[in-house]
């Protein structure tokens, strides 16, 4: 099996290893006197998560209500600064105790940003093995912990005398050929599996102002009612026309637009809104939750309603949009 060295390490990863903890903090020191003294540092000691202190401003920004894992905050981190255009430093003591997730998750941010001419959030590690090595080797153990070579048996089994046919020596070496080929292509799945995972449970959920659309109930059909017919009503049926009613639009304001209703639940909640609402809609075979409040016959009230409410609600950024009714 391949093993990983320092130079795989992508360039928004640095590692300082030793035996040492005193050189550790000797090289890490030495690293930081050359950055910028007004950068801030976030720091992970023994798989405790970030205080939330250091996340509030972004949290809020995002609209998150809900606790989040040691992987969430640090996707959430590196999200904040690509849209802020910010940096940071993330410095991780010791990592070895981290888990197969969290050094996968750690690698996976590194990659994010290998298109960028610097990281915006450079990581640490710090420790006494090479990072790569241990990524790969905790990813193993958590595939298949009971599949791992014993490295004195297969010593002992090397030094023994060669077996007395070919058909002996030769099933040997295919068994050995199997075993290798298993576990490279189960470290490729393994790897695989975690980053599609990855992408569908952090990828940023973004607010999206969509075209004029009718709320989910408008967009039914229903099925017009069968009505028993006499002789007579047959009669003066034939002379009656029915012409549909011209579609008029209202307006009223909008104030999220979320694929997560229990976020966009929460954000009604918290703001308090009069006559607010959330509107389930399907656009593109994809299903919206749209939090909207009010109903105006034209966009001039609504606009007249948007200014009368407070500095703290309007920094959520509502807007006028139209919908249709009949």
């Amino acid at each position: 099996m391949s093993s990983f060295t320092f130079n795989a390490l992508p360039q928004a990863m640095i590692a300082f290893i030793d035996k040492q903890s005193s050189n550790r903090q000797r090289q890490l020191d030495e690293w930081l006197s050359k950055q910028s003294s007004s950068t801030p540092i976030l720091r992970i000691n023994h798989h405790q998560a970030l205080e939330h202190s250091q996340l509030k401003r972004w949290l809020i920004e995002t609209v998150i209500t809900q606790p989040m894992s040691l992987e969430q905050q640090l996707q959430c981190t590196l999200n904040y600064l690509r849209s802020h255009n910010e940096y940071r430093i993330l410095i991780i003591e010791p990592y070895e105790i981290l888990p197969p997730s969290t050094l996968m998750a750690l690698k996976h941010l590194a990659l994010q940003q290998s298109t960028l001419c610097k990281p915006l959030l450079q990581i640490i590690l710090c420790g006494h093995k090479d990072p790569c090595t241990t990524i790969v080797n905790k990813t193993i153990q958590t595939l298949s912990p009971k599949t791992q070579p014993n490295l004195l048996n297969n010593t002992i089994q090397s030094k023994k005398p060669p077996q007395n046919t070919d058909h002996q020596s030769n099933q040997a070496s295919v068994n050995r050929f199997n075993q290798h080929s298993v576990k490279l292509i189960s470290l490729g799945l393994l790897g695989i599996l975690m980053y599609v995972l990855w992408q569908v449970q952090h990828q940023p959920k973004h607010t999206i102002r969509s075209q004029p659309l009718h709320s989910y109930q408008q967009l039914k059909k229903t099925p017009p009612l069968l009505e028993k017919k006499s002789a007579n009503h047959d009669i003066k049926s034939k002379a009656i026309t029915t012409t549909d009613t011209p579609r008029k639009n209202h307006f009223t304001l909008q104030w999220a637009n979320s694929h997560d209703i229990i976020a966009t639940q929460s954000l009604q909640k918290k703001l308090q809104l009069k006559d607010s609402q959330i509107l389930r809609v399907i656009q593109d075979k994809n299903v919206h939750f749209i939090l909207v409040s009010g109903n105006y016959p034209d966009a001039h009230q609504a606009q007249l309603a948007l200014k009368k409410f407070p500095e703290t609600l309007k920094k959520h950024q509502p807007w006028v949009r139209p919908i249709g009714q009949r």
